[in-house]
């Protein structure tokens, strides 16, 4: 079993059969618009799931889509998720 809360600028915590993880949040510049973080949190914290990337890894994952995202209106990420995850030495 595994939960895991958002916990806006504080990051997020998970939850798990082997402890608990406090993970935190990206430095941002500005936020902007909030549309979509949630959905950008959860495909970058379950895309380091299924790449076995470790949950705190794929907490990190998450808290960086959900950082692209809040900076600019719209709830599609302007930037490569990829690259910003590689930029930031996270699993790919």
């Amino acid at each position: 079993k595994l939960g895991v809360v958002t916990r806006s600028e504080k990051g997020c915590v998970v939850a798990s059969k082997d402890g608990v993880v406090a993970v935190p949040a990206f430095p941002i510049e500005r936020m902007v618009d909030t549309t979509g973080a949630g959905d950008l949190f959860a495909a970058g914290f379950l895309f380091g799931l299924v790449r076995n990337a470790g949950y705190e890894n794929a907490g990190r994952l998450g808290a960086l889509a959900a950082a692209e995202v809040i900076q600019h209106i719209g709830a599609r990420p302007q930037v490569s998720l990829k690259q910003l995850a590689q930029q930031n030495g996270l699993p790919v």
